[in-house]
């Protein structure tokens, strides 16, 4: 009996002590041996705009469409780690009354439980075109998938491929996004005066993407004596550990449209129209983050 009490006992220290651990980021410094790690994801992301690019080639593809211009990809990623564990020790002491078949039993339990939780996000904006080289970085998208924590995609060319189609205004197999003219689809340049929309108006699309990962540990040691009774399975055992991993991408992908801008430099009317495709994917992300935050 004073084995398992000291059993109880030590289990309860442990876990105190480890309620003052955060959860670790996959960082230089600590890194975090529990997959998916934070490079695994955004390695995946690029990994799939690369795979985008590269099956563009294919003039029969959905993704073709990526050939005929260049494009920003605004990424905002946020992983959130939450760990939860707990003690929940009980005893029953059972006491034989005189009738048959009735008795006195008296219930004991407690709980001492911990919970940590981080929240880690990243924003980045990609810029791609039909030069982008991507053999050697497939090459190492290969090899890194293979120790990936992940399994599966993140659909990001499912992504690009639908709204792609809308972003261009261009045919895919007879089949035409418009009913009507739709404004800067597929125009070669905008005015950039802020009265008449400039690069505001060029087209965008995006998706938010949820993906979670949980596991645990519970159980702890059962007995039964003469008097007492530890640990009802229906309290959940002794000891539980529980880490919950939710991330959540959100992607949006404009096109980079020239402005109009007389008298400027070539490289430097190029440079501007990279920064304002930017601006749309990013305005584009917030939007989405905020509806999302704003829908019960």
């Amino acid at each position: 009996m004073k084995q398992i009490q000291w059993l109880v006992l030590a289990s309860t220290i442990t876990l105190l002590c480890g309620c003052s651990t955060l959860p670790k980021f996959d960082s230089p410094f600590i890194p975090e041996k529990v997959s998916p790690k934070v490079s695994d994801v955004l390695d995946e992301i690029q990994c799939e705009v690369l795979i985008s690019v590269n099956k563009a080639k294919d003039s029969n593809s959905p993704l073709a469409g990526l050939q005929d211009g260049q494009y920003v990809a605004n990424i905002n990623l946020t992983l959130d780690v939450t760990d939860n564990q707990g003690v929940n020790p009980s005893l029953s002491y059972i006491d034989p009354l005189a009738a048959t078949g009735t008795n006195f039993t008296a219930a004991l339990s407690g709980q001492v439980s911990g919970q940590q939780h981080r929240n880690f996000n990243v924003t980045f904006t990609l810029l791609f075109d039909k030069n982008t080289p991507t053999e050697q970085s497939l090459k190492e998208c290969q090899n890194q998938s293979n120790g990936s924590g992940l399994k599966g995609s993140l659909g990001i060319e499912e992504i690009i491929s639908t709204g792609l189609k809308y972003e261009t205004g261009f045919a895919y197999q007879n089949e035409y996004p418009y009913k009507i003219p739709a404004i800067a689809v597929g125009t070669a340049s905008l005015p950039n005066d802020p009265l008449t929309g400039g690069a505001a108006l060029a087209p965008n699309f995006g998706s938010t993407v949820d993906f979670t990962l949980i596991y645990g540990l519970g159980g702890g040691p059962n007995w039964t004596l003469t008097h007492f009774a530890g640990l009802n399975p229906a309290s959940g055992g002794l000891l539980s550990f529980l880490r919950t991993n939710k991330d959540t991408l959100v992607i949006s992908i404009a096109r980079v449209v020239p402005t109009a801008a007389p008298g400027a430099a070539a490289q430097s009317a190029a440079s501007l129209a990279v920064q304002a495709a930017g601006k749309v994917a990013q305005d584009n992300v917030t939007r989405m983050i905020l509806q999302r935050l704003l829908t019960p």
